[in-house]
């Protein structure tokens, strides 16, 4: 893979190209000119160092930067260097040769440029690519083009920012005992260095496709909007704990979880999650655990008392409501071909069970929110929808149905989480010989959350010493 950074993208666009790409785009020639009247007469100066501003001077070449129409306006003039970067490709037996395809576009019947089309070769979002290819041969080949089109149409790929990143198998044996030798992808008088990850649109890419990465960086992220309001909020022992409540979900579980709808997590990934999830909770419930003791509030308590579902069960949530837009896709269309598809030659190269991916966790996620609660053998139903098929029953009225329906999945999820978390909590407390009440519960103070009242709170084995918090 190669990830391109384009230097100045919006600056670079040549505004007289881009009045005849609207125009061959079949924009209407008076919204042009409402267009361009927009761009006439814009200036710009420099403040100094010193705090002065330089001479005003005319700007006659980029985009409005802040200005709606800027994004799409880019939009279709990137798109102008496609169409020809695709066609070129074509023309290339190696760039051909070493495409990546979906198992759907075996058998071929199309031509080379429909070919190139339906290939999955590139990320392409904005002035932000990831270009994709099974060789470091064809990959060359691929850039050399992409930058000689873009040189063009007047833009420029930093050679600096620009990087390659290997996609590595799984080694289920002994790994190598030597690592292989980096890899120099040079094209058009540039060489590109190789990384061991890449952050794409938020996201990690490794070369091992790890998720623990991903998830170790959106730990660090989610820990940092909570410091952003330690002395303003979490830390005042007068604030309102619901105020501190809602900011943990709109800001750390937010940052915590971006785009885990198209993860594939497996179980030590949850728990991980779930770690860093029940020390947020314990930082805003404002836990204090009590001096010479082991046992703190538990993960099933704290989350009554913030009065939020545990981050699996978000995770799933999400997952769930993200496949059900996907499937709501017209055919054509690339995230649906890609998520719901599979490529030619991933097959798991090793013994035993097949490697974690997306669809795999999205049948467990329809079966862990007991998707066909309801269904009988005659009458087949997901989420109470009558379709025979989860993906039919996504696109009814508009997937309204198939989101309450999640929601609901997600009650029952989290309904038999608690019964077993309470069952285990129990089971701990006989195997430790606790002499307490019954259900293994005692007492914990909660500072900060109820006005120093005393809150119930489950034992718990022992566990390493969290964060001292007030």
């Amino acid at each position: 893979m190669c990830f391109i950074d384009l230097q100045k993208a919006y600056d670079s666009v040549d505004r007289e190209l881009l009045w005849k790409v609207l125009a061959r785009a079949g924009i209407p020639a008076e919204m042009i000119a409402v267009i361009r009247k927009f761009h006439v007469g814009m200036r710009a100066c420099v403040r100094m160092d010193d705090g002065e501003l330089s001479d005003w001077f005319p700007v006659t070449q980029g985009l409005r930067q802040g200005c709606s129409m800027s994004p799409l306006l880019f939009n279709v003039f990137f798109a102008a260097p496609l169409e020809v970067i695709v066609t070129r490709f074509s023309k290339d037996e190696v760039i051909m040769r070493d495409l990546v395809y979906l198992k759907e576009e075996e058998g071929g019947g199309r031509t080379l440029l429909d070919r190139v089309r339906r290939a999955v070769w590139g990320m392409l979002y904005a002035d932000d690519a990831g270009i994709v290819s099974k060789s470091a041969d064809g990959l060359a080949r691929m850039m050399t083009i992409i930058v000689e089109v873009f040189r063009e149409f007047g833009l420029t790929v930093s050679e600096r920012k620009t990087e390659t990143l290997v996609m590595r198998v799984k080694e289920k044996q002994r790994p190598p005992p030597t690592p292989p030798p980096p890899l120099t992808i040079e094209a058009a008088g540039q060489r590109y260095a190789q990384t061991t990850e890449f952050r794409y649109l938020g996201g990690l890419i490794n070369e091992q496709g790890d998720l623990t990465r991903e998830i170790n960086h959106r730990s660090k992220a989610a820990w940092a909007c909570i410091r952003r309001y330690a002395t303003e909020l979490f830390d005042r022992p007068g604030a309102p704990f619901r105020l501190k409540a809602r900011l943990l979900q709109a800001e750390a579980v937010a940052a915590l979880l971006y785009g885990c709808m198209t993860w594939s997590p497996r179980r030590d990934h949850y728990r991980l999650l779930q770690t860093t999830h029940h020390r947020l909770l314990l930082r805003v419930i404002g836990y204090r655990r009590k001096r010479g003791t082991y046992r703190q509030l538990s993960y099933a308590q704290a989350l009554k008392r913030v009065g939020c579902q545990s981050v699996e069960a978000t995770v799933r949530q999400r997952r769930l409501l993200f496949a059900g837009a996907v499937a709501r896709q017209p055919d054509g269309r690339l995230p649906k071909r890609l998520m719901f598809g599979e490529l030619v030659g991933g097959e798991n190269p090793g013994r035993g069970s097949p490697e974690q991916n997306w669809l795999i966790c999205l049948k467990d996620d329809l079966k862990m929110f007991e998707a066909r609660h309801g269904s009988t053998p005659d009458k087949r139903s997901f989420f109470g929808i009558p379709k025979p098929d989860w993906d039919e029953a996504a696109k009814v009225e508009g997937g309204v149905p198939w989101h309450a329906g999640v929601l609901q999945g997600a009650e029952r999820f989290m309904a038999s989480w608690h019964k077993g978390e309470e069952k285990a909590s129990r089971q701990r407390a006989i195997k430790r010989g606790d002499s307490g009440p019954k259900n293994s519960l005692d007492t914990a103070p909660i500072n900060g959350a109820g006005g120093g009242r005393e809150e119930t709170a489950r034992e718990e084995s022992k566990r390493e010493e969290t964060d001292r918090v007030t």
